[in-house]
């Protein structure tokens, strides 16, 4: 009896095991127009993007686009009026972008929502 019980123990965690720390399962790129179908290497990622270059959802272009005054996202980082983002302020808005397109290591904390507007 007791055989069987650890023997359906063993079975068990290595299913959870599987499943939860399978590498295909956590690498991947987000589906979406900026983002590429799978990580891999970049030969030149823009400014501030240049960490993820070897290995990274994000291409050259989105790269540029996340630098812009107006982003590829079309968000202004001047968006209010009279007033110019400081340069501290534009600098980590870009990095986030940055993190949020080449990051290929982000699946476990997406989450899928269906918006009706």
């Amino acid at each position: 009896m007791c055989d069987l019980k650890n023997l359906l123990i063993a079975l068990i965690v290595s299913i959870i095991g599987v499943n939860c720390f399978d590498d295909n399962d956590i690498e991947s790129c987000m589906k979406s127009k900026h983002h590429k179908g799978r990580p891999g290497k970049e030969d030149s990622l823009h400014d501030q993007c240049k960490g993820w270059e070897q290995y990274s959802c994000c291409t050259k272009e989105s790269t540029i686009g996340a630098h812009n005054e107006i982003n590829h996202y079309n968000f202004n980082y001047n968006h209010c009026p009279g007033h110019k983002m400081s340069d501290k302020c534009r600098e980590h808005f870009t990095q986030d972008l940055c993190f949020f397109d080449c990051d290929p290591y982000l699946k476990p904390w997406i989450v899928r929502v269906n918006r009706t507007f």
